[in-house]
């Protein structure tokens, strides 16, 4: 397992780093990111004739093909935000939070709380509105940011299987910027990069959340 101080890594070590959870292994954890599932075995039939569309590439079959490759279903994707909170002089601290799940508790009175805590994370409201848009959303709504203060940057998508995955963002925000507690937030509280990393060690967050958090670590974003 890769230590997890990355505060002592190199600019090869991160890019290192970076190329591994991009290709669906995570070092730090030691463990495979992307669920393996064979693919079911397909006898190909020797009869098969492609149709007219297929045989010529009929333009109105490619621009079919184009568009379901470019845009991906609400229920297929979600962003995760990582809210920094960012001093002049360069100390920072990072909104960790407890969320509530959508399952009533046993005694029907309450919602269940999540597992582990984590950063903040949506899903899209259809399949058109845009991963960042999300993000901004929902860091409204969760940590009660506008959508206008700081400033968000993608890191990267994190492929969590079964055709889903995650768009990951770092929003950086002045330090003085005050947040609060949103209707389906329990608790939250602000970390330190070291806390961060000791929850990462200790695989106290939400697994995606870890992932996205090596992820914004490898591309130097926080």
């Amino acid at each position: 397992m890769l230590a997890t101080n990355t505060s002592n890594f190199t600019a090869a070590d991160l890019a290192a780093l970076r190329s591994s959870l991009s290709q669906g292994y995570d070092p730090i954890l030691d463990e495979c990111i992307i669920p393996q599932i064979p693919k079911p075995y397909r006898k190909r039939s020797t009869e098969y004739k492609p149709n007219r569309r297929q045989a010529k590439g009929h333009k109105e079959n490619r621009r079919a093909q184009y568009f379901k490759s470019q845009i991906r279903k609400s229920s297929d994707r979600g962003s995760l935000v990582i809210l920094r909170f960012l001093r002049e002089d360069g100390y920072a601290e990072f909104r960790i939070q407890r969320d509530v799940s959508d399952n009533l508790n046993e005694q029907g009175t309450g919602y269940r709380l999540k597992g582990k805590p984590g950063f903040i994370f949506g899903s899209p409201d259809n399949h058109k509105e845009p991963d960042e848009s999300v993000g901004l959303r929902e860091t409204e709504e969760e940590a009660l940011v506008p959508a206008d203060v700081g400033k968000i940057v993608k890191v990267s998508d994190i492929n969590a299987g079964n055709r889903y995955y995650v768009a990951v963002f770092v929003k950086t925000v002045p330090f003085d910027t005050e947040d609060g507690k949103g209707e389906d937030v329990y608790e939250y509280d602000r970390c330190t990069k070291e806390e961060i990393e000791d929850l990462v060690r200790e695989r106290g967050l939400l697994h995606n959340h870890i992932v996205g958090w090596n992820m914004a670590v490898a591309g130097g974003f926080v």
